[in-house]
């Protein structure tokens, strides 16, 4: 190699290289990814990866490009590219964007169809989960708003020391088709900020589900502990999650305020505004 820059593809089986990767890119991929999904029209995708190069390539298993690609944007690529049919036209498009603020789209001669990983965090529900079903990228969210929320922020003096404790009831909305966090993993956030739960940390029960991590690693970004979803009679879920060491500090406890909390798992989706009173230099619910 005659570069740190490149993409590299490996046989999961063995754990080697697949010819011709590594491959050479011509500057960093910075805060970017590859995409996977075919753009060459031929039965295998190709690995879709920008950098700060202005370039956006797409190999295939051998490292060759498709004719007409590499793609030249004249800008740094900062985000993963996403392919999907945008005109409606049964052909994918590729889509991406520069640091610059330009927006370019592509055709290709590939035909529409379910993608290995068509965007960052595979799907439109943003659940990283590759076997998350592609019939559902685009599938109706049911909005079912949390309920009864208790909550508290504990917010010491330091860095990635605080802790979160939160208990509601989550009512599905009309239409929904149920839940299931050990396929789907949950989402928990607070306003804008959310903590992403993997599906294969939760443990199903007789009543719900069950998620425990004691280091808190398996969270993205780190810190949840411990999750449980239970069903009740009347068919809604008592949630409740805790987590430690986590970075609050935008939360500084000097003044009552609202927060927005968000659960999410699967397309079942709900929020609500939660007044938060001043507690010493914590936050907790009344």
């Amino acid at each position: 190699m005659n570069a740190d820059d490149h993409v590299s593809a490996w046989v999961a089986t063995t754990g080697k290289y697949l010819p011709g990767y590594p491959h050479h890119m011509e500057d960093l991929q910075f805060l970017t990814g590859p995409s996977i999904a075919d753009v060459g029209g031929t039965p295998l995708p190709e690995i879709v990866e920008g950098s700060a190069g202005y370039f956006l390539h797409a190999y295939d298993a051998s490292g060759a490009e498709p004719t007409g690609w590499p793609k030249f944007t004249g800008g740094w690529h900062v985000a993963n590219a996403a392919i999907g049919d945008v005109d409606g036209d049964g052909l994918s498009e590729v889509v991406t964007l520069t640091r610059e603020g330009n927006l370019y789209i592509w055709d290709t001669s590939a035909p529409v169809g379910s993608q290995e990983w068509p965007k960052k965090r595979h799907d439109l529900r943003n659940t990283g989960n590759y076997h998350t079903p592609q019939g559902q990228t685009g599938s109706t969210v049911h909005n079912g708003p949390p309920s009864a929320m208790r909550a508290r922020l504990s917010l010491p003096a330091g860095t990635n020391n605080d802790r979160l404790r939160l208990r509601a009831i989550l009512a599905l909305a009309a239409g929904s088709d149920g839940i299931d966090p050990h396929a789907d993993g949950l989402s928990v956030s607070l306003d804008s900020g959310a903590y992403d739960l993997p599906a294969s940390g939760f443990t199903p029960r007789r009543s719900g589900w069950r998620y425990r991590d004691p280091t808190g690693q398996g969270s993205s970004p780190h810190g949840i502990t411990k999750a449980i979803l239970k069903r009740q009679r009347d068919g809604t879920f008592k949630v409740s999650v805790s987590g430690r060491d986590l970075d609050l500090s935008r939360y500084d406890g000097t003044d009552d305020r609202t927060i927005v909390i968000g659960l999410e798992t699967g397309n079942d989706h709900g929020t609500a505004n939660a007044p938060f009173r001043r507690a010493g230099h914590n936050l907790r619910t009344p």
